[in-house]
């Protein structure tokens, strides 16, 4: 049984006798608050601040006298929030002080004390502001980069890290840790990338690509006839309207407004010719909504009738589609159900069907389920809920539950130091969140509370779980 701190109570003849000649009853005492929040309550700080105060609990039993060596635990309902006790039994004045690091979430925070042998606890409430930077709607989808893009709320385009090769867009080939504005005034849809070289889709509908340009000897990727890179963006894909638009070295794919597919660089499906640095139609004769593609080996589409074909060279990557045969022309997927997009990744392929938030999955590897070669679709469900949107890269792999919170599943983004998981493991904080893409050597997310850039860098084996993504740092 618990200890408990109660005062004695001593009755005595005089007593009585005081009492009897009182001419007015004395009533009880009023009860004694034991587990007291003496100071640090109201603090205030930007998200993941370290508080300059301490917070301090007071410890006393029912006479309220201090209670030394009362063992102090700490917590916050906030599982982002950070304590660490600087004492961790009261002292000789009953006091226990701790250190708070503030959450990923704006807004109020709260931390309870509990002391061991007491039934109450002390609440302190904080709170924590927005910190200072770009705030974003989307992020680049991308594969194998070192370099991130976003576009903020008035469709401008900010780029940072890997930068040598233009891949920024901001007229520099200067690697940058902070986000800088691509020279372009252009708004943007959507973006996408591949190692150095960063598309997009504007408002008009129009591609704009910067970075590396060339695809092999022959093929370019910014789909406009020419091998020449460029430091800031230029029109690219011959010109078109697109609505959907891919690219993963060496080729880049878009569906137009009128739903043709049209590929450039190193061409595959049943293009005339092997490489191009113009734009060539595929998939002739059918319409689409959405493409994807894999390398040099793989493209899917989801056909307006929100069907799946795709298109593959050679053993491995028909094998990795799920079909047989001719592989240049589009072959439809067996035992798909409707889906509304499509994302192809190194060894399989994963999509949102059009109806009960399910993602579905299938391929050569890791489908969010098992990993195994077994063709049939699997439905990765994270957490045992229902998924509203999935995107997967090299061999990495992640959903947005219908919560708003992220998983991810399959290798480190960066490849191939161990597995993460084979079923979808829950990144920290809950959210929820707007957007999210596995790249490069990490993850990267949209927090909704503030529209803040949030990163997950370093995954190795069974690391996502524990954790915590870093903030972009402001421009």
């Amino acid at each position: 049984m618990p200890r408990r701190f109660r005062a004695a109570r001593y009755v005595g003849v005089l007593a009585l006798a005081h009492a009897s000649a009182c001419s007015e009853p004395v009533g009880p005492k009023p009860p004694v608050q034991h587990v007291i929040a003496e100071s640090g309550g109201g603090q205030a700080g930007q998200v993941l601040d370290t508080l300059r105060e301490h917070l301090v609990v007071r410890v006393v039993d029912d006479r309220g006298e201090p209670v030394a060596g009362a063992p102090v635990s700490w917590t916050s309902p906030d599982v982002t929030v950070q304590i660490v006790a600087v004492d961790r039994r009261s002292d000789a004045g009953g006091r226990a002080r701790a250190i708070a690091i503030l959450g990923y979430l704006p807004g109020d925070q709260r931390i309870a004390a509990t002391v061991e042998g007491f039934d109450e606890q002390a609440e302190f409430a904080v709170s924590a502001r927005s910190r200072p930077g770009i705030r974003a709607v989307r992020l680049m989808k991308s594969s194998s980069t070192d370099h991130m893009c976003a576009i903020d709320p008035d469709g401008r385009a900010w780029c940072w890290g890997e930068g040598r090769l233009g891949q920024l867009g901001d007229g520099t080939a200067v690697t940058r840790d902070e986000p800088r504005q691509v020279l372009s005034d252009q708004r943007f849809l959507s973006l996408a990338g591949y190692w150095s070289t960063t598309c997009g889709i504007t408002a008009d509908r129009s591609l704009w690509c910067w970075g590396q340009n060339q695809a092999g000897t022959h093929g370019g990727l910014f789909g406009n006839g020419d091998l020449a890179p460029s430091l800031v963006p230029v029109r690219a894909g011959g010109g078109r309207a697109f609505t959907a638009f891919d690219i993963d070295y060496p080729a880049a794919c878009g569906v137009d407004t009128a739903g043709d597919a049209w590929c450039w660089g190193r061409l595959i499906g049943d293009a005339p010719v092997a490489e191009s640095p113009s734009p060539v139609q595929v998939g002739i004769g059918m319409k689409w909504r959405d493409i994807s593609l894999s390398g040099g080996d793989r493209v899917c589409a989801v056909s307006v009738e929100y069907a799946v074909y795709c298109w593959a060279e050679g053993s491995f990557g028909a094998a990795a589609a799920g079909i047989e045969g001719d592989y240049r022309t589009p072959q439809r997927i067996p035992g798909i159900p409707p889906l509304s997009s499509i994302s192809v990744s190194w060894y399989n392929q994963c999509g949102l069907a059009t109806a009960g938030a399910v993602a579905v999955c299938w391929g050569y590897g890791l489908n969010g389920v098992v990993q195994a070669s077994a063709m049939p679709p699997a439905y990765p469900r994270p957490g045992g809920g229902g998924v509203s949107a999935i995107s997967v890269r090299a061999n990495t792999g992640m959903a947005r539950g219908t919560d708003g919170r992220l998983w991810i599943w399959g290798e480190p983004p960066q490849c191939c130091d161990g597995w993460i998981s084979t079923a979808p493991v829950e990144l920290d904080v809950p959210g929820p969140w707007t957007d999210f893409t596995p790249s490069g050597r990490g993850a990267w997310g949209i927090l909704a509370a503030d529209s803040t850039v949030y990163s997950w860098i370093g995954f190795g084996i069974g690391v996502p779980a524990r954790l915590l993504p870093r903030p972009l740092p402001p421009p």
